[in-house]
């Protein structure tokens, strides 16, 4: 069920994943260009956070899918997929036109309040993995494109200090992405906001040592 609603999405991932593909590939092409020795330790991390948030976004969207399927919130034609995938539940929600042949013969009066109550359950936690995908769709790619801006300022500034933060921060960020998701579906709040505040602080301090190793190296090439 996750694998169908996570196929539902590639237009996204893909996107993501292209988006992702063009800054590695500009920031390798750059270094070429201007022989940049890269700290193999910060090169290593930042591949390996760019590697995992994308699978960590990923799996979201494979849940958010699943999660759409009991709501009932897929498309009316996905229906055909059976009730081994859809779990019986009517789709098309929040769809106009001709209803679905399964909802064409749902007598609404016959519902139970107890038989809403899951769906009200299924609806909520739809809306929750909406929200989380969608804080990871505005935090994450900017995040990740400012992550390698600062290993390329990084590594043209040749400074133990500019990868040592650089490693951090992108620790940082990772840590706090991955926490804010898993934070976000298990309801825990303060936890949520200090994982979200973390992830941030990481981008920001990730954009200011872009701009600090930036200075150093324009101050390194202006003594040569």
């Amino acid at each position: 069920m996750t694998l169908l609603g996570s196929l539902a999405r590639t237009s996204i991932t893909n996107n993501l994943l292209s988006h992702f593909a063009i800054v590695i590939a500009v920031v390798i092409v750059s270094m070429k260009i201007v022989q940049f020795v890269v700290p193999t330790l910060s090169l290593q991390l930042t591949c390996a956070v760019t590697m995992l948030l994308f699978l960590k976004l990923f799996v979201s969207l494979s849940i958010q899918g699943g999660k759409r399927f009991k709501a009932g919130t897929r498309p009316p034609e996905d229906a055909q997929f059976g009730d081994a995938v859809t779990g019986g539940v009517v789709q098309g929600g929040g769809f106009s036109g001709p209803a679905s042949p399964a909802s064409a013969v749902e007598d609404p009066t016959s519902r139970s309040s107890t038989a809403s109550e899951p769906a009200e359950e299924a609806g909520a936690e739809e809306a929750r993995w909406n929200r989380i995908i969608a804080n990871d769709l505005e935090n994450i790619p900017i995040g990740l494109v400012t992550a390698w801006a600062s290993l390329l300022a990084t590594a043209a500034s040749q400074r133990q200090a500019c990868a040592t933060a650089h490693n951090v921060c992108v620790l940082a960020f990772l840590v706090g992405r991955v926490g804010h998701t898993y934070c976000y579906a298990h309801k825990l709040q303060p936890a949520r906001t200090y994982a979200w505040t973390l992830g941030l602080l990481g981008v920001m301090a990730m954009a200011f040592n872009c701009f600090a190793a930036s200075i150093l190296a324009a101050d390194k090439e202006a003594e040569l």
